[in-house]
């Protein structure tokens, strides 16, 4: 049986990466900002917005902007247009900021995971999809492990670790990896 090629795992490492980014903020964002003062209403709109820009964008814009640009270009743009709306995320001073970030936060992280599926689908023949997606979800689910692990406290612009053996376990399940 012929082994799996080296880009299945890095972009198994990517959805790692990623999903370990969004498993980071994503559970503290709504404590932030209620700490901040701002309403219950808006905390679950700003959530809400975040994931509807980000539904939009998977099924209308990935398609438009990878068919443009190149998976590739998109992958690119998508990882690096999320980290810089999580890096202006602390910083913002008005409530117009907040929603203009989370919607072009949800919006460019939508581009990013039907352009990785494809990518994962057509790194392999079709009779060994099912093993390809098998390794990349193994690697998604090792990233939202250890995105729980570490903890954005946006306050204190800080990052803590609480290590738990599941997401270690996880880690040593990757070494694993049988094809």
């Amino acid at each position: 049986m012929e082994r799996m090629s080296f880009r299945i795992h890095a972009l198994g490492l990517l959805g790692l990466g990623a999903m370990m980014s969004i498993m980071m903020t994503a559970p503290v964002i709504s404590l932030y900002l209620h700490a901040r003062g701002l309403p219950a209403a808006h905390i679950g709109a700003v959530i809400g917005i975040t994931s509807a820009a980000l539904v939009v964008a998977e099924v209308i814009l990935a398609v438009v902007v990878s068919s443009r640009i190149g998976r590739r270009a998109t992958v690119a743009a998508a990882l690096a247009g999320s980290a810089g709306m999580l890096g202006w995320f602390p910083f913002i001073g008005s409530l117009a900021g907040l929603y203009a970030n989370r919607v072009a936060f949800g919006a460019i992280r939508g581009l990013l995971w039907p352009v990785v599926f494809a990518e994962v689908a057509d790194s392999s023949p079709p009779d060994r999809r099912g093993v390809a997606f098998s390794i990349f979800w193994l690697y998604f689910g090792v990233g939202l492990l250890l995105g729980l692990e570490l903890r954005v406290d946006y306050r204190n612009f800080k990052l803590t670790l609480e290590p738990a053996p599941m997401a270690f376990g996880a880690l040593i399940k990757l070494t694993m990896v049988r094809e």
